[in-house]
Order: C-alpha cells, then structure tokens, then sequence
C-alpha cells in the first residue's frame, strides 16, 4: 500500500475560499487544513463531496485523483 503524503495542519490562511466554481482537490484540501474562519470550511467540505462525485462521474473509479483533479 502506498503511503499517503501529509501536510501539516496549521490555521493560518485568513484569505476567504473563491466558491464561485468547482476548485481542484488539492485547492479543497488545502483549504480544509489552512482556512483560518469556518465560514471559509464549510464551502471546501461541501466541494469536497462534488469533487468526489464528478471524478467518480468522468472517470468510473479507475483514477489516480491526485493526477486528474489537479488540473480543474
């Protein structure tokens, strides 16, 4: 089993998270583990759930995600 490539968790990004469209996963993860407000959360955890769809959707499972979403 692969292992799988961490970044640390540090709530230092006051920045608000651009919603006005589907960002890729790591944009998602990113914020997930860096937003400093919950307000800029709630909008990539959301996201997280339509990106999993849509790769799932384009794909049939039988992708590699951190090579196909990063270019949304």
């Amino acid at each position: 089993m692969t292992e799988i490539e961490r970044d640390t968790v540090e709530y230092n990004d006051p920045t608000p998270f651009d919603n006005s469209k589907l960002q890729s996963i790591d944009d998602i993860i990113k914020a997930i583990r860096h937003k400093m407000y919950g307000k800029d959360v709630r909008e990539p955890i959301a996201q997280l759930g339509e990106a999993l769809i849509k790769l799932l959707q384009e794909t049939g499972g039988k992708s590699n995600c951190r090579s196909y979403c990063s270019t949304w």
